[in-house]
């Protein structure tokens, strides 16, 4: 698998970034890399590829952000694809839960991992916990 970066700025104190500031941010569309990986239903490579980018984003900032949710509902997805949801719905559940703090219940973001949650649980037949979820969403 291959992952492309390019530099960010404003995170280029190295004291901050631990030298890693020129690798993170704007890597070139990770939607897209995923996108292209599940077409081509490589999601082992996109899975070892998005694990990358949670680390490294975790890295440089410690904290839960937005990014970072961003790839933990990428992570569910690409588990979703694998039908592995028993570990998509951790990831999905972890987005959520920064998404809610940071951006809050009603905002889009955070509404789309309530939809991950409940297809999942839904695949599992688990349609109690899916239609919870669903309901969420209303």
């Amino acid at each position: 698998g291959f992952f492309f970066f390019q530099a960010e700025d404003g995170i280029r104190d190295a004291q901050e970034s631990r030298g890693l500031g020129d690798v993170y941010k704007r890597q070139v569309s990770t939607q897209s890399t995923w996108g292209t990986q599940l077409k081509l239903k490589d999601y082992e490579a996109s899975l070892t590829n998005f694990q990358k980018c949670k680390d490294i984003r975790a890295k440089i900032n410690e904290k839960p952000n937005e990014k970072i949710s961003d790839t933990l509902q990428y992570i569910g997805w690409t588990y979703y694809c694998l039908n592995q949801f028993d570990h998509a719905i951790p990831n999905f559940v972890s987005a959520l839960n920064i998404r809610s703090q940071l951006l809050g219940s009603t905002h889009e973001k955070t509404i789309h991992c309530y939809s991950g949650i409940a297809a999942a649980f839904y695949a599992m037949e688990n349609y109690n916990e899916a239609k919870e979820y669903y309901l969420s969403l209303i």
